[in-house]
């Protein structure tokens, strides 16, 4: 098996209330925070998928099968290796919400650009998914199994109170719109450039 990537993860949590003034300042902009499991996508040379877990191992080649074959199906180059950051839910949906590295990691690739190129990937989806709340859809829809988070610059708080019931979503994650990919590997790694804004729970209170 490859060796196993740790993706870039938040080091830090805000408050909804606190919200406004993100948005004002410009820098940041904001994707919805499902409730599944962190997974990042391998692909290599168009021929093979490995899936890997939030624990930092890899999920049988058995499981995910269909997943699998739609992940070779995206727009990627035939050859090398490439890692989609992304987020499993228990229904077997993948929500691709960033890309790491397309034949060489994309360090130095602004946040913007690396979701443009995520975009032209999963072939640019206008549709949403069939799964919306008060309808509100989630996400968009790349394939079956495949969806592609959405993202905004404006209207941070009210993305966050759309979808405020709803299972499948625990908030926004905000990113700062002009920060770099600098580092990820084989050890967990933090970033001061992602935010998380969780709603309350059971286990959090803000």
């Amino acid at each position: 098996m490859p060796q196993y990537v740790y993706p870039p993860r938040p080091t830090s949590k805000m408050r909804p209330v606190d919200l406004g003034p993100k948005e004002a300042s410009g820098m940041y902009l904001a994707q919805r925070k499902f409730n599944g499991k962190r997974c990042v996508s391998l692909i290599e040379s168009r021929t093979t998928v490995h899936l890997g877990n939030r624990h930092g191992g890899w999920y049988s080649q058995s499981k995910n099968r269909q997943l699998r074959s739609e992940l070779l199906r995206l727009k990627l180059p035939n050859d090398g290796s490439h890692r989609l950051d992304g987020e499993l839910l228990g229904s077997g949906i993948l929500v691709l919400f960033d890309v790491l590295q397309i034949g060489q990691p994309l360090i130095g690739t602004k946040q913007t650009e690396r979701l443009l190129l995520l975009d032209r990937i999963c072939g640019n989806p206008t549709g949403h998914s069939e799964i919306a709340h008060e309808g509100v859809p989630l996400a968009l829809q790349v394939s079956d199994h495949i969806w592609l988070a959405e993202r905004w610059f404006s209207d941070f708080r009210a993305h966050f109170d759309e979808c405020i019931d709803h299972d499948l979503i625990e908030g926004l994650v905000l990113r700062e719109s002009d920060s770099m990919l600098d580092n990820y590997g084989a050890v967990e790694y933090e970033v001061d450039w992602q935010i998380r804004v969780r709603k309350p729970s059971k286990s959090y209170r803000h």
